[in-house]
């Protein structure tokens, strides 16, 4: 049986953008891309925390930062096969002042030290699918979400441009969630559809690897 671990943050979570409750696991682009693949040959793995940033502190909660907490997510569920990597939007909050190009390197530095470990540890590394995260509303300057503006969603437009860039430095495969998938009423978090479609989209893409 492979295993996949879904690293991310809301997204992955599976926020619903209507009511802020959660999507269940069925509805989650998680739950439905295990069901694509199957339960006997692949266990997907939900690892998506609300407010994750690449590699940023944030002081309300130390667990956000990615890069922190990898290490501690790495030995809960190793050995993996593939490692899906959907962070980004985060770090485009007012108080981080990041630009998509900085937020692109924290992903190359979340794959480094995932590397690292696997060496140290002796363990075959697993594979890694970067998935650049959808864009945001056209109105999130006057969303609930205060810590953004039309500055983070110019920036978030930038990204997929330098995820590209460093999957292909670290040997990672890579997607544009953009492409197939859309923030909902809140501005920021996918819609059902838009889970389903990168569901089908990742799905596509893992089972060629």
């Amino acid at each position: 049986m492979k295993s996949i671990l879904c690293f991310g943050d809301s997204n992955t979570y599976g926020v619903n953008p209507d009511d802020n409750s959660r999507f269940s696991f069925y509805q989650r682009w998680t739950g439905r891309l295990q069901s694509l693949l199957g339960f006997e040959k692949y266990h997907v793995i939900e690892e998506g925390y609300c407010g994750r940033t690449t590699c940023f502190s944030d002081d309300s909660d130390e667990m956000r930062s990615g890069i922190k907490v990898l290490n501690m997510v790495l030995k809960t569920h190793s050995p993996l096969d593939m490692i899906v990597i959907m962070l980004g939007t985060n770090d485009f909050k007012a108080q981080f002042s990041m630009t998509a190009k900085v937020s692109a390197f924290g992903v190359k530095k979340i794959i480094e030290k995932a590397k690292k470990y696997y060496l140290s540890e002796g363990i075959e590394p697993a594979s890694f699918l970067i998935v650049s995260p959808i864009g945001m509303g056209d109105d999130i300057e006057n969303s609930r979400f205060w810590e953004y503006g039309n500055e983070s969603k110019k920036e978030i437009e930038r990204l997929p441009h330098f995820l590209s860039i460093v999957a292909k430095e670290t040997g990672s495969l890579f997607f544009d969630a953009a492409t197939v998938a859309k923030p909902g009423k809140d501005q920021l978090h996918m819609t059902e559809d838009s889970h389903k479609n990168l569901a089908s989209s990742l799905f596509e893409i893992i089972k060629n690897a």
